[in-house]
């Protein structure tokens, strides 16, 4: 019912162009919106990828200076409590011995801007400056370029601080006599407590990093920010929004500026995600200083954020892109479906006669099928009667002999018979006879034999053939016998054929099968390879059997198969002797037997020496589950 009504509507061109054009008018809009979201989709992906590469490697130097610090500050801490606590050396050698040590720090540490030992009432006892972006070396500070700093938040938490415990100060702006170092030195501190003997605590040991480097414009991404724990901006993309907190700027704060962001920053349970919002994608990455370490009492927390805020223009930009080429292509489909549509209606008339061609085609097809069957079952009993013809001439010969000899011997007992009624016999007359006669059965019961012999082997491959079952026997006795039953027939010939099997190689195949593709490739050579006048060698040999499979090969000396013929001597109804009754099916029978019954190949290639033709059939030693279709 639809395809009729299908086809009326195809025989009129509007009504065709509006089928084919209507399902583009849907499919090009939603093919165009789901181009758009992969476009769009990659480019968030890949964005997320990268942004993440970015804060992470950011991160990373934070957590890096951040972790050498603490465990810089326990290595000096111990090297330095250990010339405090030695009593064999002076108060003033002591602090000498521990400004070099200091020195030696930090000249192979450059960004330790200052090391110094503070006193439990807030002097600086020992302190080395260095100023590593001014390339400076390190500078032992002198007793009166001390400062006093007990009143510094970071000097109180020290010396509340347990045994080998540490505190990591949050980064902020160094001082120094109470001013913020011009230009801006971003500083982490570190500090625990130095202690003698007895547990008393002797002083602290303060570490301070500069993080100069860490905070570099120049040497990070461009959308990058760093922010604390309060929500201060670190590093923002102003540089007028940055320590907010260090100049009592409290509206400063990216806590302020952006507060969805910097509340779901703060409510994940993780330490990495990423933010897709009408402002754009926000990559973060929170670091909690010392967290992993035991010693470490408080830790400080800071956040390294990325944002790309491209994302909404080019969103623009793909949306008008992929509608451009959305009407684009409709117009042409438009254009297209109205030349299909008019394409269509004139095929229409060519297929009604196409189908009448069609149909008489069928039935020459059919025709030709049948004729081919029918030549196949002709071209099989050619090949049995090929058989009975040379068993016929075979049993002539030792039946005829048997005959003869009867003959003689039925003429010698009538003459005994006649001796012996005249009672003219003598004793030497029936020793002949006897003699005679024992020679005569003699002769009789080989020639018997031979025929009884010819007969059973006729009887196996005849059965073979037609039964085709599936049974163990030796390779080499089965093309003995079909040699035996074609003897009359390469004996009338000018032609000799020689066999040249290796013994013992069994096979559990189909014999009767394999004996007619034989014959049929012996049959084919004697036809096909040799010329007039011509006396040849068809030559059957077998090469020892290698993984399971042997080849069997039939090799002629005669003048060869042309190469344009040889992809095409196994096609149905090829002949190069049609005028001469050739059906062109003998070596496609071989084939399908091969292919189909023996479970095998078969190819041809030139003779020896490349003179003549040689067939190579590769079969298997065993072929049980072959499926037998004669």
């Amino acid at each position: 019912m639809f395809s009729e009504t299908l086809g009326r509507l195809l025989k009129s061109p509007i009504k065709a162009w509006f089928l084919y054009a209507f399902p583009w008018w849907a499919l090009i809009p939603l093919g165009a919106f789901l181009l758009f979201d992969a476009h769009y989709s990659r480019e968030i992906s890949d964005t997320k990828r990268l942004q993440d590469e970015v804060v992470d490697q950011e991160n990373s130097l934070l957590e890096v200076a951040s972790n050498q610090v603490i465990r810089s500050t326990l290595i000096i801490r111990n090297i330095a409590q250990s010339i405090m606590t030695n009593n064999d050396v002076s108060r003033e050698e002591q602090q000498k011995l521990l400004s070099q040590t200091f020195l030696s720090v930090s000249s192979a540490y450059p960004q330790y801007m200052q090391i110094r030992i503070i006193l439990p009432g807030g002097n600086e006892w020992v302190r080395v400056d260095n100023n590593a972006r001014a390339n400076n070396a390190g500078i032992i500070r002198h007793n009166h370029e001390m400062q006093n700093k007990a009143k510094r938040y970071y000097v109180m938490k020290g010396m509340a601080l347990g045994k080998d415990e540490v505190f990591i100060t949050p980064f902020d702006l160094n001082m120094e006599n109470n001013q913020i170092e011009i230009p801006y030195r971003p500083t982490l501190r570190s500090v625990t407590q130095v202690r003698d003997v007895s547990g008393e605590v002797i002083g602290l040991f303060v570490l301070n990093l500069d993080g100069s480097y860490l905070f570099n414009r120049d040497q990070r991404s461009e959308n990058s920010m760093v922010i604390n724990s309060d929500g201060y901006w670190l590093l923002s993309s102003d540089i007028e929004q940055d320590w907010g907190f260090m100049f009592n700027r409290l509206n400063d704060r990216f806590s302020l500026a952006y507060p969805d962001v910097w509340e779901q920053m703060r409510q994940s349970h993780s330490s990495t995600g990423q933010i897709l919002n009408d402002q754009g994608l926000w990559t973060y990455k929170r670091l909690v200083v010392g967290k992993l370490d035991e010693l470490v009492k408080e830790s400080t927390v800071i956040y390294t954020v990325s944002v790309v805020t491209h994302l909404a223009e080019l969103r623009k930009e793909l949306i008008w892109r992929y509608s451009l080429i959305a009407l684009v292509i409709l117009i042409a489909v438009t254009f297209l479906a109205f030349a299909l549509a008019k394409a269509t209606t004139d095929l229409d008339k060519k297929s009604k006669e196409l189908n009448a061609s069609n149909k008489e085609l069928e039935r020459v097809i059919e025709q030709l099928q049948l004729s081919k069957e029918e030549l196949i079952r002709t071209e099989k009993l050619s090949s049995l009667g090929l058989l009975v013809a040379g068993i016929a001439h075979e049993l002539n010969t030792p039946i005829g002999s048997a005959m003869l000899t009867f003959r003689s011997m039925r003429e010698r007992l009538a003459e005994m018979l006649h001796l012996f009624n005249s009672g003219a016999m003598k004793r030497s007359d029936l020793d002949r006879f006897l003699h005679q006669q024992n020679e005569g059965l003699d002769l009789a019961n080989e020639g018997l034999n031979r025929a009884g012999l010819l007969i059973q082997q006729f009887k196996q491959v005849a059965s073979d053939r037609a039964n085709a079952t599936c049974h163990r026997f030796d390779l080499a006795e089965e093309v003995e016998k079909i040699s035996a039953l074609m003897k009359n027939q390469i004996h009338h010939s000018p032609h000799q054929l020689i066999l040249n099997i290796p013994p013992n190689i069994k096979m559990v195949s189909y014999p009767g099968p394999l004996g007619q593709v034989i014959q049929n490739l012996i049959q084919n050579s004697l036809v096909h390879a040799f010329d007039d006048g011509m006396s040849g060698v068809i030559e059957v040999t077998a090469t020892p059997p290698v993984n399971g499979f042997v080849d069997l090969l039939v090799t002629d000396n005669g003048g060869g198969i042309p190469t344009e013929h040889l992809k095409t001597i196994f096609d149905p109804f090829f002949t190069t002797k049609r005028n001469q009754g050739g059906t062109g099916l003998g070596l496609h029978i071989v084939h399908n037997i091969v292919h189909g019954v023996l479970g095998g190949t078969i190819r041809v290639e030139k003779g020896v020496n490349g003179v003549g033709t040689r067939l190579v059939l590769h079969l298997p030693l065993y072929n049980e589950g072959g499926a037998v279709a004669l």
